[in-house]
């Protein structure tokens, strides 16, 4: 996605207008070790998208017209009962743009087995991961293919730069990747012998093409642990730019046993031009303590970035999936932010939060979404659109909003209803010009997600598909007063 502000110089920290808020902030008596700022999420639009059969959601994205599209499978099924167009053939993937509330649905165009990737061209095309198709770029419009790459495995799609420097970076199950420019021409493909690739993204003048995931790897001594990666191509991917963590055993276990698994997970260019980064680790011993460049450098407080039990490991036991989250130079691979995000049991025990989505706007407020398991932090007083989250049901959808200076949370929610049992994951989460959205995997058949102003208000049986968005705005009623809570977004 094109950039919509330049960041600071190379290693600096960005200004930022959040950075004053927290100074404010912390004058009308919130600390930074608060719970998040907003705990009633207003929304424009929250829908479930499928129809009777199995459905899953891909990714989303906001177009320059904000516009919303949505990436997903969805069988038999036309949302909003407007007539899809088919593509290639048709399918069961679709991909649907509704408009900027997210209330109506505007065109669906079908292809492939299901949509699972999707990004936005900064022409406006749209480049598509379709199962049993591979690559696909469209039309601004949705009406044409511009080119198709045969990859019956395609899993991550990107795109970046623009016009005769356009990339778009595909990655396939089978751990490669293939960049081809606009016209479909073939820039560069490299095929990865690493245990996971996990996902790849494009720098947003096209010249950069990114990719993590983790090693399985074995200690002297015969202990297995899984290691990390982020590497950094040029658009031909012949030569590596740089490289992040990617230790080998022995290393990782001389950063003072950090021999807890970790993984990457997700990556993404910021609308601010800076590398974004979501990974996991099972338990506090991690490699991410330390800098990913220099292997025997900490973090220092700065950088690493902590201040409460959602956000540190202090007195958790066990092994469980804590996410890490941060921002990189993208010209070097320093780290320059990053932060822990755990769940806490009832007896103050740490728990699992898996990242599945991450993108940060203008401003460099960061938003990570997945799936959290009991409790996220003050979970029992989150409500969307007024109304009161469900009971927990096991692992949840969650969407999270972090300050560009990470000192602070502007939301941390779940979308549980009451009823059923949960199984859902917040998959894709967009935003350009202060508009949000993001989608959600429902991979239950009796999980239930509270809607608002929905297309969709109820769900079938099978998996299902949703997607919610509201335009992102600092300030709110309220604010004036001192009142933090009512920090708001408008909501037309």
């Amino acid at each position: 996605m094109r950039s919509l502000s330049r960041r600071s110089r190379p290693g600096s920290r960005p200004i930022r207008i959040s950075a004053c808020v927290a100074l404010l902030a912390l004058a009308l008596g919130a600390s930074p070790g608060d719970a998040a700022r907003v705990d009633d999420l207003p929304v424009s639009a929250a829908t479930y998208l499928g129809g009777a059969l199995d459905d899953a959601a891909g990714g989303a994205a906001v177009a320059a017209d904000g516009t919303l599209l949505v990436a997903a499978r969805l069988p038999g099924h036309d949302p909003g009962g407007v007539a899809s167009t088919d593509l290639l053939g048709g399918g069961d993937g679709a991909l649907t743009r509704l408009d900027a509330s997210g209330r109506q649905v505007l065109q669906t165009v079908r292809l492939g087995d299901a949509l699972v990737d999707l990004d936005l061209a900064a022409d406006g095309r749209v480049a598509v991961a379709a199962q049993g198709l591979g690559l696909v770029l469209l039309a601004a419009d949705l009406g044409t293919v511009a080119w198709h790459d045969p990859l019956p495995d395609a899993v991550r799609v990107a795109t970046g730069g623009d016009g005769t420097a356009l990339s778009v970076a595909v990655l396939t199950a089978g751990r490669t990747v293939r960049v081809l420019d606009g016209a479909g021409g073939l820039r560069g493909t490299r095929s990865f012998g690493d245990s996971v690739v996990a996902d790849v993204t494009v720098a947003p003048d096209g010249q950069r093409v990114v990719v993590t995931g983790f090693n399985n790897r074995t200690t002297s001594g015969g202990t297995p642990v899984q290691v990390p990666f982020v590497r950094a191509f040029d658009p031909t991917l012949t030569t590596q730019l740089w490289r992040a963590y990617d230790w080998t055993a022995d290393q990782v276990a001389a950063q003072d046993n950090s021999l807890a698994d970790c993984r990457g997970v997700r990556v993404a260019f910021g609308a601010d031009d800076f590398l974004y980064f979501a990974g996991r680790t099972d338990g506090g011993n991690t490699t991410f303590r330390f800098d990913p460049l220099v292997i025997d450098r900490r973090l220092p407080s700065d950088e690493l970035v902590s201040y409460d039990p959602f956000s540190n490991t202090a007195g958790i036991s066990g092994s469980f999936a804590i996410t890490v989250f941060g921002r990189f130079e993208p010209a070097t691979g320093d780290v320059l932010k990053l932060q822990l995000l755990l769940a806490r049991l009832s007896s103050g025990n740490g728990n699992t939060v898996v990242p599945a989505a991450i993108m940060a706007d203008a401003s460099g407020r960061v938003f990570v979404g997945g799936r959290a398991f009991a409790s996220i932090q003050e979970r029992d007083q989150q409500r969307i659109a007024g109304q009161p989250v469900g009971p927990y049901q096991s692992g949840e959808a969650f969407l999270l909003a972090v300050d560009p200076d990470f000192l602070a949370r502007e939301v941390w929610t779940v979308f549980t209803a009451p009823g059923g049992t949960q199984n859902t994951s917040v998959v894709g989460v967009a935003e350009r010009a202060g508009r949000v959205a993001w989608s959600i995997d429902v991979a239950n058949d009796t999980a239930r997600l509270l809607t608002v102003d929905a297309l969709q208000p109820t769900r079938d049986v099978g998996t299902s598909a949703y997607l919610a968005t509201r335009l992102w705005t600092l300030f709110g009623d309220g604010f004036e007063s001192g009142d933090l809570g009512a920090w708001s977004a408008s909501v037309p």
